[in-house]
């Protein structure tokens, strides 16, 4: 089936490309840094607002582009329509996330249901059974997406073997990841390449991260994180075996030059290797964008940045909670903001 916009591909390009000129990169991300408070920031993205709080901005932030995703998997016939609103369910999959850590910490329901982000429609989550019985059997059934339950099922026994919220979480990124892998590879052939690019490096972030998280922070053995490879991505299940094995993280970091990571860190931190892997995410989303004047890969690219400007908002917004200098959030950011401005 041929993927047509109903307002015409022109026209949503010519919209997408009006809505990156206004997005929060380069220098505006660096005047946003040096915002003082949290209201200051919420008014330079919002206008007027009574935002006050980190955590309801960020509920906000998150809000908006879920539905904006939404807006656009809308207006697309087909695969193309099916993959960008799989996009969107990664918003669900982050409250899932959420409520699962409260499940293997025991958190009290009501603490738990204040972190979670009001999400429209089909993504929203009725988790009031996990007040009551709060188990992954309960949480698996108010899943509607029968990816993700299925994922989180097939965790269970790991997960009662060794409870800790990991193997949770995993699962359901996993699930998640699997179903988008097979929703790019229905798209139309012109699309496929830059779709495919961007959710290939995607997947292999996560694999990192499995990895990272893991081996080298939680100490866990190869084959409880082995189980959570994706097949199909740019590192292959021998790569990511070694990783897995390596006995150090400056040697698994190796292992990822060229999959996920453009060049080695100058120093084995995970907070480093990650901003890396997300660094070179930008960078394949910033240059689909400018080659695709239309079509799916202009859309994926611009959804793509758009998930990097917001995790750049978050950090923003709780540096300046925290209270670090503009600077300090700079460099935090993804891409810093003068590295990007000499790319992009």
């Amino acid at each position: 089936m041929d993927v047509r916009l109903t307002t015409g591909l022109d026209y949503v390009a010519a919209v997408l490309h009006g809505r990156r000129s206004r997005m929060a990169e380069g220098d505006r991300l660096g005047v946003l840094a040096a915002e003082r408070s949290i209201g200051d920031l919420a008014r330079a993205l919002y206008g007027e607002t009574a935002i006050s709080s980190a955590v309801e901005l960020q509920k906000r932030l998150v809000a908006d582009r879920a539905l904006e995703i939404l807006e656009l998997a809308s207006k697309l016939d087909g695969p193309a329509g099916e993959f960008l609103g799989w996009l969107a369910v990664r918003f669900q999959v982050e409250n899932l996330k959420v409520l699962a850590r409260g499940l293997a910490a025991g958190t009290p329901w009501s603490e738990v249901q204040a972190h979670l982000v009001p999400l429209p429609g089909k993504l929203a989550v009725d988790a009031r059974a996990m007040a009551s019985e709060a188990t992954v059997e309960t949480l698996a059934g108010v899943i509607r997406q029968k990816p993700l339950a299925g994922a989180l099922v097939a965790a269970l026994p790991l997960y009662q073997a060794h409870p800790r919220a990991y193997f949770l979480e995993s699962a359901l990124d996993r699930g998640y990841f699997v179903e988008l892998l097979a929703r790019a590879g229905a798209v139309a052939s012109e699309d496929l390449p830059d779709v495919l690019a961007l959710v290939k490096q995607e997947i292999d972030i996560f694999h990192l991260v499995l990895v990272v998280r893991g081996k080298f922070l939680y100490g866990l053995p190869a084959e409880q994180v082995a189980p959570f490879y994706v097949p199909g991505a740019r590192l292959r299940r021998p790569d990511f075996s070694a990783m897995l094995t390596a006995t150090d993280l400056a040697e698994a970091a190796g292992r990822a030059v060229g999959f996920v990571i453009d060049a080695a860190p100058e120093a084995a931190d995970p907070a480093a290797i990650e901003r890396l892997a997300w660094d070179r995410y930008h960078r394949l989303a910033a240059l689909v964008f400018r080659r695709s004047p239309a079509g799916l890969g202009l859309v994926a690219a611009y959804v793509a940045l758009r998930r990097v400007e917001l995790a750049n908002l978050i950090t923003a917004s709780e540096g300046i909670r925290a209270g670090l200098s503009a600077d300090d959030l700079r460099r935090r950011m993804i891409p810093r903001p003068e590295a990007e401005a000499r790319r992009v």
